[in-house]
């Protein structure tokens, strides 16, 4: 194990082992791109979940690591089209904090999508780092709703620019009843509000019918992956 961490730590400052991949999420009323998520790809033998894992637990490395992620990110997005960023909120320390506020507050036409974590401090720390972004006017959106992992804000679904919902969610509304109604006043809560609503998890051509007749604003998942980029 010792052997795989230090090989982790030396190989993934290396450029070669550092790509994105950005995957569209396509307007249902249009049917044009709208905008792309942007997703690190590592080319080293360690699942994303075991890198980030490792990075959680090593604050400085975990800076050095997002902040080369990011510029690669946004000197590699497709022209003219919204680029959406994911950002955990750990790195939102006291040191920390205005730097990643700054960063993303020169970026234009982005959307960050805010990942958090489960534990009462993160939490915390999740709603401090939500508003700190939003009184710079950066655009927000609240990641993986109606995932069993993720925890419910009104507060904060009423403050976002965007609403995202994870891939579960599409299967969810198509076998309960009770979810597609539950959907259907979020649906018309966000409309009502000016907030755009992205699902994921659109991987057949029903998956897309169904999340044009419930109403969302925008579609993403493997339907689109000939649309993929990897960069």
């Amino acid at each position: 194990m010792i052997k795989q961490i230090n090989y982790f730590n030396k190989n993934i400052f290396q450029n070669t082992c550092i790509k994105t991949e950005y995957q569209p999420f396509v307007d249902l009323e249009s049917n044009e791109i709208y905008g792309f998520e942007a997703l690190a790809r590592f080319n080293i033998p360690f699942t994303n979940e075991i890198i980030f894992k490792k990075l959680y637990q090593n604050p400085e490395l975990f800076f050095e690591i997002e902040h080369k992620l990011k510029l690669n990110q946004i000197q590699n997005r497709p022209k003219n089209s919204l680029l959406s960023l994911n950002f955990n909120t750990q790195l939102m320390d006291k040191i920390n904090s205005q730097f990643w506020v700054n960063f993303f507050s020169e970026q234009e036409n982005i959307l960050l999508e805010i990942i958090e974590n489960s534990n009462t401090t993160d939490l915390e720390n999740y709603y401090k780092s939500f508003y700190l972004f939003k009184n710079k006017n950066i655009n927000i959106s609240l990641d993986d709703i109606g995932s069993s992992k993720n925890f419910i804000s009104f507060e904060l679904i009423a403050d976002s620019n965007f609403l995202k919902f994870d891939k579960s969610w599409i299967q969810k509304i198509r076998s309960e009843s009770e979810y597609s109604t539950l959907n259907q006043g979020i649906i018309n809560f966000a409309k009502e509000r000016n907030i755009k609503t992205i699902i994921e998890g659109i991987e057949t051509r029903s998956d897309f019918d169904l999340a044009v007749e419930s109403g969302f604003d925008y579609a993403q998942g493997y339907l689109f992956r000939n649309l993929f980029i990897l960069r």
